[in-house]
């Protein structure tokens, strides 16, 4: 009888041990199962290792020429490379439009330049040539360049010039834009 009773108990540790280690299985595969959805969410989803991001700022200053009612608008464009894959940038554009006085009195709309084909552009430069600003080519993690555009614009009381720079490449599209007073540097 003795016997029988260990048996019995040898059976029921060796169905218990089998049953735990099934348990132990599917706990030890869930945990990779999440742990891999984890990491896919944290590296991948949220991080973007591999996004192409920038940055950029830019400025503007006037600058009184001793000709008379003439003066010089700088833009100022700096472009960062804030990610953590190397872009490239093929083209520059750099427009400006002037803006009267009766569109600053209106408050109410918006002035979106380069959407109205009525409103008069002043200029427009493109750049594509790698030596033409230092803007365009590639750009590594963490690398920046920066450059002025100069232009001369005539001197109207109280108007007002934005000057636009678009710098576009394979996966890059980036609008600069800064306005200014013309030929006031008091109130820039």
């Amino acid at each position: 009888m003795r016997r029988f009773r260990t048996q019995l108990n040898k059976h029921a540790f060796s169905k218990a041990k089998d049953i735990l280690e099934v348990i132990k299985y599917v706990v030890e595969i869930l945990a990779i199962v999440i742990a891999g959805v984890w990491a896919y969410s944290k590296y991948v989803k949220i991080e973007k290792p591999l996004e192409v991001r920038s940055a950029s700022t830019g400025y503007l200053n006037w600058t009184l020429l001793p000709t008379k009612n003439i003066c010089l608008a700088n833009l100022g464009v700096t472009i960062k490379n804030i990610g953590t894959s190397p872009f490239e940038i093929k083209k520059v554009v750099v427009e400006s439009w002037l803006i009267n006085d009766a569109i600053l009195k209106s408050v109410d709309k918006h002035f979106l330049p380069f959407n109205d084909p009525k409103k008069k552009l002043l200029v427009r430069k493109e750049f594509l040539n790698l030596g033409s600003t230092s803007l365009i080519g590639t750009y590594g993690v963490d690398e920046e360049n920066s450059t002025d555009f100069s232009f001369t614009v005539k001197n109207k009381p109280n108007a007002v010039v934005y000057l636009l720079a678009s710098v576009t490449g394979p996966y890059i599209n980036i609008k600069e834009g800064r306005w200014g007073f013309v030929c006031d540097t008091g109130r820039n």
